[in-house]
């Protein structure tokens, strides 16, 4: 969409759609985040614009190994169909807590993509909820003590309610 304005105070706009493609795309199919000791599939999907079939090479690789390692094969070579898509999978493992940067690259007929991804690894903690429970006695007493213009603040407030400094009845 593009808005113009002219000195004459006239205004105008105008849309129209791009549709932008390329020959060889590689779309991500990460998980969104891990917890060390995690096993988990990295994968992405080879979509081929192109009219021919062919072999595309596809290589995952990790940039921090000391977060998520790649636990099999990390290069695969697999069939596209002419117009077509294709799965890919690799087995990692998350090691440690830290950002993992995962690098992937497709390379088909003459054709590449590639796309650099973070995913988080770090400690699951699920929110703890705490009850409490038990009796109330009548003859439990809770004092309040604070500094002396707080304690005089305390008086004048349980004389008006009619009860002494000690909580006592009047």
């Amino acid at each position: 969409m593009a808005v113009a304005a002219d000195k004459s105070s006239r205004f105008g706009w105008g849309q129209n759609e791009i549709r932008i493609s390329k020959p060889v795309l590689l779309t991500q199919a990460f998980p969104r985040f891990l917890a060390p000791g995690d096993k988990a599939y990295f994968g992405s999907v080879v979509h081929s614009q192109l009219k021919q079939a062919g072999k595309a090479t596809v290589t995952i690789k990790s940039l921090d190994p000391n977060a998520v390692e790649f636990t099999g094969e990390t290069k695969q070579i697999v069939d596209v169909p002419a117009e077509g898509t294709v799965e890919v999978r690799f087995d990692a493992m998350a090691k440690a807590v830290g950002n993992a940067r995962i690098q992937m690259t497709v390379n088909m007929n003459g054709e590449s993509d590639a796309f650099e991804d973070v995913v988080p690894v770090h400690y699951l903690a699920s929110p703890e909820t705490v009850a409490a429970y038990g009796e109330a006695k009548p003859q439990a007493k809770e004092v309040a003590r604070g500094s002396g213009r707080s304690r005089a603040g305390l008086r004048r407030h349980a004389r008006r309610a009619g009860v002494d400094g000690d909580g006592r009845s009047q």
